[in-house]
């Protein structure tokens, strides 16, 4: 692997984690807690 083709999977794997992320905050805004974000999510308890 190039140190170029290890920066691009560094880069989308940060990407990804950051896009999961954004979009649990945006649930537990819409649910207005996070038991219910974590229920719409299914990672329910």
């Amino acid at each position: 692997m190039t140190p170029l083709a290890g920066h691009r999977d560094a880069l989308a794997s940060s990407f990804a984690t950051s896009y999961a992320g954004v979009m649990a905050f945006i649930a537990v805004v819409n649910e207005g807690s996070f038991a219910k974000a974590g229920d719409r999510l299914g990672v329910g308890r």
